[in-house]
């Protein structure tokens, strides 16, 4: 019977452990854009690094459409507000990303470092802005 109780509490640690869908594309674009800024400038990383790219673009589009659970107990003018903030540093971070990318096609590693920069940037302000922990 004890050892039903310690499962029984180990699966509701895991539960309270498991992140988020939203979550979870967060932090691949932070893993892949991390990844990214150490190749970019790589001629022979070329392939990998649009790649990388295309990823970022892909996990931040899909994480653009959820709730991020930041937006918390949130409702009705506040939660509108909360997410009108939270899709504007999505665009924001999109746009670098396609800029990054073509950045990347073109061999234009100073244009691509700094799109990285700035993705890093916006990161920051929307993380302060949005409270993000």
């Amino acid at each position: 019977m004890a050892a039903v109780a310690i499962l029984a509490m180990g699966a509701r640690a895991e539960d309270e452990d498991t992140s988020s869908p939203v979550d979870l594309l967060l932090e691949q674009v932070s893993r892949d854009l991390k990844k990214l800024s150490r190749q970019f400038d790589n001629p022979e990383s070329r392939g990998s690094s649009l790649t990388l790219a295309d990823r970022l673009i892909e996990a931040a589009s899909k994480a653009r459409g959820l709730q991020p659970e930041s937006a918390g107990g949130r409702s009705g003018e506040e939660l509108e507000k909360y997410m009108a903030l939270y899709h504007q540093g999505m665009d924001a971070l999109l746009a670098q990303f396609q800029t990054l990318k073509t950045a990347i096609e073109a061999g234009e590693t100073g244009s691509a470092e700094a799109a990285i920069e700035e993705a890093y940037a916006l990161r920051e302000k929307y993380h302060t802005e949005l409270d993000v922990r």
